[in-house]
């Protein structure tokens, strides 16, 4: 979607390059539109809660043509959040592994 972050993988192009990020749902932490924390930061919607037992799973549209899964370990977070709702997601770069955009198609067409 545009979105700059840090992150750490292999060394390739000039900043700013066209790049994929991957992050594991788990190492996402959903808070307030207003939220002032630093770092990895992509601002989104709701999309969908889903309640999944000990699981509880949360779809943010973060672009008109992606949407993230994260899940919410705390279920008063969980159970605040609401679709339609503005939120922002927040990841550690430690947490973040980015690759060239190419790569990471290379690696997933059969």
């Amino acid at each position: 979607n545009g979105a700059r972050v840090q992150g750490h993988g292999p060394a390739f192009g000039a900043s700013g390059a066209g790049a994929t990020a991957v992050i594991r749902p788990e190492n996402i932490h959903v808070l307030n539109s207003d939220s002032t924390v630093r770092g990895n930061v992509l601002n989104g919607t709701v999309r969908a809660t889903i309640f999944r037992g000990a699981q509880r799973e949360v779809q943010v549209d973060i672009c008109a043509q992606n949407h993230l899964r994260v899940f919410v370990r705390d279920a008063d977070t969980f159970h605040k959040l609401k679709v339609g709702a503005p939120v922002q997601l927040h990841f550690e770069p430690k947490d973040t592994f980015v690759y060239p955009s190419d790569a990471v198609l290379s690696e997933t067409r059969p």
